[in-house]
C-alpha cells in the first residue's frame, strides 16, 4: 500500500496511523523540501521500529531551481534525496541536473511527467462573473504565492485595458487561493482598483474546464516551474499560451508553435496584442497545444509510471536482501 506526503501535516496523519498498526509499504513524498519535517518524523518512527520506509521524492519545479541552490536549504534537501529508495523528475534535464550534483543517483532517478485530467463540464462563467460577449478574457490559474509572480502581469494588463477599448476590451480573471499574505494583500490591494480584474479563491476541480472555456488566453507568469498541472489543464482545455520564458515552460511548449513567451514588459505587451489581433494565431496555438498535452499529459500514464517504478524498486531491494543473505549463510 502506498501513502503520499503533500505537508508536514500529512506526516503527523501517517505517524497517528503507525500507532495504530496501519503501516504503508512505500510513501511517495510530492516535494522534497514542503516535505521536509513529514519524511524525516516518517523515517525516525520506522527506525524506532526498527524497520525501514521506502520513501520516493517527486522532485518539484521549486525544489529543483531553487530549494538546491539556497544555502539554507540545500543541505537538508541533498541529506533526503541521498537516503531516498527512488527520485522522479519531470523532465531528462532534470536528471542531469541531480547526476551533476552526485552521479550516484542515476540509477534511482526516473524522469515521469506530469498527468492531468479535465472533465468536461457546462457551467457559464462568464456569465456568472458578469464578463461580457466579447471580451478578451486573460486567465491565470495559481496560488498567490511570489514564485508564482502573480503581481507581475497587474499593470502590464492594465496597459493592456487601456489601449484596447469597446470591442477588443481586455478583462482579467485570476484563480488561486491566498498562500502568501504579502502578496496576497498586495495583490487584492491592486485588484481592487480594477473592476475588470476579477479574483476566485476555489474553483472545484470538475468546474475547471469551464473556467478555462470561459477565457481566451492563458498566462503563467512563475519565475520557477516544473511542470504545472494549470498548464497542462489550459492546454488541454485548448487555449492559446502566455507564459513566462523558463525551463519548466519550454519543456512543455515550443515557442510559437504550441505558446507564445515572455520574459519582459515589452516582450508581454507585444505577445498579448498579437493574440488580441490574430485569431488565427490563437486557434493555431490552442490546437498544438491541446496535440501536445494530450500526447504527453495522460493521467493513466502517469499512474503506472509510479507504480512501475515502486515495483522496480522495491523488486530490486528484495533481490539485493536476499543475495546479502545468501553471502552470509556461505561465509
Amino acid at each position: 500500500m502506498p501513502c503520499c506526503l503533500q505537508d508536514r501535516e500529512w506526516g503527523e496523519q501517517l505517524e497517528s496511523s503507525l500507532r495504530v498498526g496501519d503501516s504503508p509499504d512505500v510513501c511517495l513524498a510530492m516535494h522534497a523540501w514542503r516535505c521536509a519535517d513529514a519524511i524525516e518524523r516518517l523515517n525516525a518512527a520506522f527506525a524506532s521500529r526498527n524497520q525501514r520506509l521506502p520513501v520516493f521524492i517527486s522532485l518539484r519545479g521549486t525544489d529543483l531551481n531553487e530549494m538546491l541552490e539556497a544555502p539554507e536549504t540545500r543541505d537538508r534537501v541533498l541529506g533526503i534525496l541521498t537516503e531516498s529508495s527512488g527520485i522522479i523528475v519531470f523532465h531528462p534535464s532534470g536528471r542531469e541536473a541531480l547526476c551533476r550534483i552526485d552521479a550516484e543517483w542515476r540509477d534511482r532517478i526516473r524522469v515521469i511527467r506530469n498527468g492531468a485530467t479535465l472533465p468536461r463540464s457546462s457551467v457559464d462563467y462568464r456569465a456568472r462573473l458578469g464578463i461580457g460577449a466579447q471580451e478578451t478574457v486573460f486567465l491565470s490559474i495559481a496560488g498567490l504565492r511570489e514564485v508564482k509572480r502573480p503581481l507581475m502581469v497587474l499593470p502590464w494588463l492594465v496597459e493592456l485595458h487601456d489601449a484596447n477599448r469597446g470591442a477588443q476590451a481586455v478583462s482579467y480573471l485570476h484563480v488561486g487561493p491566498a498562500l502568501e499574505p504579502d502578496v496576497s494583500r498586495a495583490f487584492h490591494e491592486f485588484r481592487g482598483r480594477h473592476s475588470w480584474m476579477r479574483h476566485l479563491e476555489h474553483v472545484p476541480h470538475a468546474e475547471i474546464d469551464s473556467v478555462i472555456r470561459c477565457a481566451d488566453v492563458f498566462i503563467a507568469g512563475s519565475r520557477s516551474e516544473g511542470m504545472p498541472h494549470a498548464v497542462c489543464e489550459a492546454m488541454l482545455g485548448g487555449l492559446p499560451m502566455l507564459l513566462s520564458d523558463i525551463e519548466g515552460h519550454r519543456a512543455m511548449a515550443v515557442p510559437d508553435i504550441d505558446a507564445l513567451f515572455f520574459s519582459t514588459r515589452d516582450d508581454f505587451l507585444r505577445q498579448a496584442r498579437r493574440l488580441i489581433n490574430e485569431p488565427e494565431l490563437r486557434a493555431v496555438l490552442a490546437r498544438n497545444a491541446m496535440e501536445r498535452a494530450r500526447e504527453n499529459a495522460s493521467g493513466n500514464r502517469e499512474a503506472k509510471e509510479y507504480l512501475e517504478f515502486f515495483e522496480t524498486v522495491l523488486s530490486e531491494t528484495a533481490d539485493n536482501g536476499r543475495r546479502r543473505q545468501g553471502c552470509r549463510k556461505t561465509g
